[in-house]
């Protein structure tokens, strides 16, 4: 069930959105699971402080880190296809 809920909020990312993502990761856009996961690993500790922090802007942008992580993990080939999306029309635009 969980996995639908990612798949159906991730076609409503916008590129900047998914870069994003990625961003605060520290990562470069990128299909490597692997490599998402030893990220999620060395920076979950920070968030999980995060989300009790008394700042309520520093527990949403750990609440948004953690529902971002998951619609990466379980939904990364759909966002990827926004951003492929994104940069091939762009590439169309060009030329023209």
């Amino acid at each position: 069930m969980a996995a639908a809920t990612a798949s159906s909020c991730v076609s409503k990312r916008t590129v900047t959105e998914v870069i994003d993502m990625f961003k605060a990761l520290r990562l470069p856009v990128t299909d490597d699971e692997i490599e998402i996961a030893r990220k999620a690993d060395e920076l979950r500790p920070q968030y999980q402080r995060e989300k009790n922090n008394p700042d309520p802007h520093t527990r949403a942008r750990a609440e948004r880190w953690y529902k971002d992580l998951v619609e990466l993990q379980q939904g990364r080939e759909e966002l990827l296809a926004v951003v492929y999306a994104y940069f091939s029309q762009q590439a169309d635009l060009s030329l023209e």
